[in-house]
């Protein structure tokens, strides 16, 4: 499918028996660590055993140390293999979803979680739960039976633990959860005082991060070429162990206690290297890779249209993740945050109970201590936010700030107006918190809301809406204001692009009337087919000049 960020068709496979190896292929360049490490996975330079279905067989550590193998026996059940993907510039990397988890040999031994340092080159997927994300473990097959493990890389959520201790405000929160950690202080030392945590929140760009273990206060936690020492991590020690896991976090591996993510390298040192030492292996593998400083920020913000990160039918798509997709289509020096959640409206819980602030747009924003938006996570470079809205808020039978019936093009013109204030009116509109707004027009279609829906549609495609936001030529946000048609499913040829919606589409043409076709109601929701595109246009509009002008 021809823009597809990852695959693992024919053409991508390179398929080997048991125990055989191979080169990494895709035209990556070998190259040089300037500080060595014991264990070295990484499929570009070295490719995994797989079976027929890609799934990995046996992870060749290039050092010959260590290999790992899919994890077959232990109280856990097995979860299933990694899958070899390859993606657009012809890179390897393993894609871990649901249970999978890989073990490392015994022969990584005689080593401790407070004296390792570990490196991964990762794509992160969303962290829906605080015990997501375990990318490397120190010992396996623990199942809370002791010893001495290390879940690294983790983030955080809602000021939960996760491979940090609970008091140590990380600087690693995650990305695509309801909240990021409490900003109420900085327990280490930033690279750079007010600086350097910002840059640091994991993403679904490709980038380099890096954890080195220790005792209280000294752990050191790398992202790129930002870091933070003087950390304290969680379940570490000085207890001497023996192999590890990837993908799982062995001390507790439990039912959720895994990892969503591509793996394209894993680093291993049975000592704890120094900042320096660091910093000097992550800017080799940052040029090898490609991978820029970060300086901009994309934030998909929105409905379920946007929070579908989650493969939604498998067989349809490898990896099935939205912001993954739209990541490959940026340059490396962006980072791209799913921050949207099913179910949103601009105002879930106006003047109610505080049960469903997450749903709320306005909520989210303004939720200083949590939020993405709190002042303390902007780059120096552009920061936008992309708002897939109105499908919820039109079926809003209960909010004060609409009045009733719904499914009218007034409801429209209601939504249109509270959407103005969200991002533009409001006293921590986005635009005055200087970020840019990227209108995304997927509006799902139904009989029941055609009504509101034309009005939302004429609303967004009108020459009227720069001004209306104030981003027109001379306005006082000239150039922050943007638009996307995004289409639900297949690029359909149209007035405005083949990336785009076609705005000459009858009411009454089955693709919108018939349960199936390509913008009948929530189609995004079922066709993981359509991330492609939909990431296309996204990074078209942000990069480009509006094409409806």
């Amino acid at each position: 499918m021809a823009g597809v960020g990852f695959g693992s068709g024919r053409a991508a496979r390179r398929k080997r028996g048991s125990g055989s190896g191979g080169g990494g292929g895709g035209g990556f360049a070998s190259y040089s660590l300037p500080n060595a490490v014991d264990v070295r996975y990484e499929p570009s330079i070295l490719a995994p055993s797989v079976d027929g279905n890609n799934r990995v067989t046996l992870l060749t550590d290039i050092n010959g140390l260590a290999n790992a193998t899919p994890i077959t026996a232990g109280a856990i059940p097995a979860g299933g293999a990694p899958k070899l993907v390859t993606d657009a510039q012809g890179r390897k990397a393993l894609l871990f979803e649901g249970n999978n988890a890989l073990e490392i040999a015994d022969t990584l031994a005689s080593y401790t979680a407070n004296g390792c340092t570990a490196y991964a080159v990762i794509r992160y997927f969303d962290a829906n739960t605080t015990n997501a994300q375990s990318v490397f473990a120190v010992g396996r097959n623990a199942n809370a039976s002791a010893p001495n493990t290390l879940r690294a890389f983790m983030n955080t959520l809602a000021g939960s633990a996760n491979g940090i201790a609970t008091n140590a405000h990380p600087p690693f929160p995650a990305h695509g959860g309801k909240y990021l950690c409490d900003n109420a202080g900085v327990y280490g030392t930033e690279r750079v005082a007010g600086q350097s945590r910002r840059k640091m929140i994991c993403h679904a760009g490709l980038q380099v991060v890096a954890i080195r273990g220790g005792a209280s206060n000294s752990a050191q936690i790398h992202m790129n070429d930002e870091y933070c020492t003087g950390i304290t991590t969680i379940n570490g020690g000085a207890t001497v162990t023996s192999g590890g896991e990837i993908g799982r976090h062995a001390f507790a591996p439990g039912g959720t206690n895994y990892g969503s993510f591509l793996l394209y390298a894993l680093h291993i040192k049975r000592s704890a290297q120094t900042a320096a030492e660091i910093q000097a292996n992550i800017a080799a593998i940052m040029t090898a890779y490609g991978i820029a400083s970060i300086t901009h920020s994309f934030i998909l913000e929105g409905d379920s249209r946007f929070a579908n990160a989650g493969a939604v039918s498998l067989g349809e798509s490898p990896y099935g993740y939205l912001q993954v997709e739209l990541a490959s289509r940026l340059p490396s020096s962006w980072r791209v945050i799913r921050s949207a959640i099913g179910g949103s409206q601009i105002d879930k819980d106006v003047g109610a109970t505080g049960s469903n602030i997450d749903k709320g747009l306005r909520d989210r924003r303004d939720f200083l201590n949590r939020s993405l938006f709190s002042g303390n996570w902007e780059l120096p470079g552009r920061n936008v936010v992309a708002i897939e809205t109105w499908y919820n808020d039109d079926g809003q039978t209960t909010s004060p700030v609409y009045v009733q019936p719904t499914f009218t093009a007034a409801r429209a013109d209601e939504i249109y107006s509270n959407l103005q204030n969200l991002v533009l009116n409001d006293a921590r509109g986005y635009l005055k918190l200087g970020y840019e707004y990227l209108a995304s027009i997927s509006l799902p279609s139904s009989g029941t809301k055609q009504a509101s829906l034309d009005q939302m549609r004429a609303r967004f495609r009108s020459a009227n809406f720069f001004h209306d936001f104030l981003g027109a030529a001379g306005d006082t946000y000239a150039g922050k204001v943007r638009r996307a048609e995004v289409p639900l499913c297949m690029p359909i040829s149209g007035a405005w692009g083949s990336q785009v919606l076609d705005t000459t589409l009858a009411v009454s043409d089955p693709r919108i009337t018939t349960n199936g076709g390509l913008y009948f109601s929530d189609q995004a929701h079922e066709t993981s087919a359509c991330h492609p595109y939909i990431a296309q246009c996204l990074a078209d509009r942000v990069l480009g000049a509006d094409p409806y002008a």
